[in-house]
């Protein structure tokens, strides 16, 4: 019933706990299939330890891919399941994950997901925080469900308010392999949930059922200037094209508090590089035309 994807890159000291939090699980009708991008580490022992498993299969990369969601959508490719799980490499998750997240599947959802806890390298909680709770500090501290173009319209827009792949199963015929997902190094995840909440619904646990690992040397954290510029390039990049096809209706000023965080990394220039201003400041009016312009005169006028 469901694929499980293994995407790994020299995550060994994490790989373990976390294909074994994935055997362990509650509910037992799954394929595992683990994709390794040419690590440098031994990640390949760990994964040939599984190998005599009926339900795992194991492909390797000769040349690293360059980007996460390339891996994704190979493996969503070689999916035989209805449903698709991408448990990222350097994370776990708790035992009853797949039975709760079946539940909601059941309920007629393409797509379902939980709360995530932060952890550190070692495994140790970091906080409660879940990233969507910035737009909303409560809703998502319930179950709940919606029709997908309304959460896009109301909250993805926003920001990512589904931070981690690991903590999302979906309907594998929903996947929109060809959005261009697969050609962003940061920010795919975003994209991808937005096109494929386009064609279904979702459903919420507020159960802490995964748990996203913060380390050195994860995407996330490890950039360097270019990679930085990039990734800020792929933020308004989704924000503008998904702005351009709902209308949202909200007064200017909560759409500014919405999207703060954007405009606090990026367009006040607290956390750019000052060989990088005058570039950012250009690609701020041609990628995000709309609402740059106007958020530096609201700010100038405040």
């Amino acid at each position: 019933m469901i694929s499980v994807i293994v995407p790994n890159y020299n995550h060994a000291k994490f790989l373990k706990e976390r294909i074994d939090s994935i055997l362990n699980q509650t509910f037992q009708d799954f394929e595992l299939i683990i994709l390794d991008d040419c690590s440098t580490d031994n990640s390949r022992e760990t994964i040939e330890s599984y190998r005599h498993l009926p339900n795992v299969s194991i492909f390797y990369n000769s040349k690293n891919s360059g980007s996460p969601f390339k891996q994704w959508k190979k493996g969503i490719k070689l999916a035989k399941g209805k449903y698709v799980w991408i448990a990222e490499s350097d994370d776990y998750s708790e035992s009853d994950f797949l039975e709760t997240m079946i539940q909601k599947l059941n309920a007629g959802n393409g797509l379902a997901y939980c709360r995530s806890g932060d952890i550190d390298e070692n495994g140790n909680k970091k906080s409660d925080f879940f990233w969507a709770d910035g737009l909303d500090e409560n809703r998502w501290k319930s179950d709940f469900e919606n029709e997908g173009n309304e959460e896009i319209r109301n909250f993805l827009i926003y920001r990512n308010t589904i931070p981690n792949a690991s903590a999302c199963i979906f309907e594998k015929k929903y996947a929109p392999l060809d959005c261009g997902f697969d050609k962003m190094r940061f920010c795919g995840d975003w994209l991808f949930w937005i096109k494929l909440l386009e064609k279904t619904s979702l459903g919420f646990s507020d159960k802490t059922l995964s748990h996203f690992r913060h380390h050195e040397g994860s995407t996330r954290n490890k950039k360097n200037e270019t990679q930085e510029l990039k990734k800020k390039l792929e933020i308004v990049s989704i924000i503008e094209s998904t702005r351009k096809k709902y209308n949202l209706g909200l007064p200017q000023e909560q759409e500014f508090v919405n999207y703060d965080w954007v405009f606090k990394g990026f367009y006040r220039e607290l956390l750019i590089p000052e060989n990088l201003k005058d570039r950012i400041i250009f690609y701020s009016n041609r990628y995000f035309p709309n609402l740059y312009p106007t958020y530096r005169a609201y700010v100038k006028k405040k």
